[in-house]
């Protein structure tokens, strides 16, 4: 009985700290010249160099084109494609973080040669997750810090982090409270399943965002942030 409120209460944790970073942010760039069928190309090549698979969405939303990234991907996005005017092109792009310009980055440099002041090199898969496995705290700094994705402020989220972690030490080191404080002891087996279920929780989507990382670094672009 106590695993499974401990289980649950893990869960929506990392539910409420997924959540808290997921919603989308925007970033538009204008294809001058370009009708939305020739943005629609630009768009696809650029994902498609990326290995990034997509559909179509049949409900535009008023757009003409609207595309997202499909279920297994390392890219998570929505993609929106308008004319304004009769001669140029509009395309939208929406995703956590500031996946949203460095994708928009992306799709400007297919077009034409855009020296951005930002470059950035690859991430070690092996490290970030060994410290994801530490900690998410330092397994979110790893992945985040000199990064095309990353927040302005890196430090809100890692705090959050430790602070879970604490959290769940406390909570399995006394069995849900039907033990003294032990977490090496009768205890332990509690705090391990906690801290462990919380650290596999993240480690897959600080992966992912290496990879997607180290797949834009390794094509040589560059970007605004």
């Amino acid at each position: 009985m106590y695993f499974k409120a401990g289980a649950r209460f893990t869960a929506i944790l990392s539910i409420m700290l997924q959540a808290s970073w997921i919603f989308p942010m925007g970033a538009s760039i204008e294809l001058k010249d370009k009708n939305p069928e020739a943005a629609k190309a630009i768009v696809e090549g650029s994902l498609k160099k990326l290995g990034s698979s997509f559909k179509y969405k049949e409900d535009t939303e008023g757009f003409d084109y609207y595309l997202t990234n499909t279920f297994f991907n390392v890219y998570t996005y929505d993609i929106y494609i308008s004319s304004y005017d009769q001669k140029n092109t509009v395309v939208r792009v929406d995703a956590p973080n500031r996946m949203s310009f460095a994708l928009a980055d992306v799709i400007e440099q297919q077009e034409k040669i855009t020296n951005y002041p930002h470059k950035y090199g690859e991430k070690s898969l092996l490290l970030g997750d060994a410290t994801t496995l530490i900690s998410p705290g330092l397994g979110y700094i790893y992945a985040n810090s000199k990064s095309p994705f990353a927040r302005e402020n890196i430090w809100l989220i890692p705090i959050v982090h430790f602070g879970v972690d604490a959290l769940l030490f406390w909570f399995g080191s006394g069995t849900f409270f039907t033990h003294k404080f032990d977490p090496f002891g009768e205890g332990a087996i509690a705090t391990a399943t906690l801290m462990g279920t919380y650290r596999l929780a993240f480690l897959t989507k600080y992966h992912m965002q290496m990879v997607a990382q180290n797949r834009m670094v390794r094509l040589g672009y560059t970007f605004r942030f």
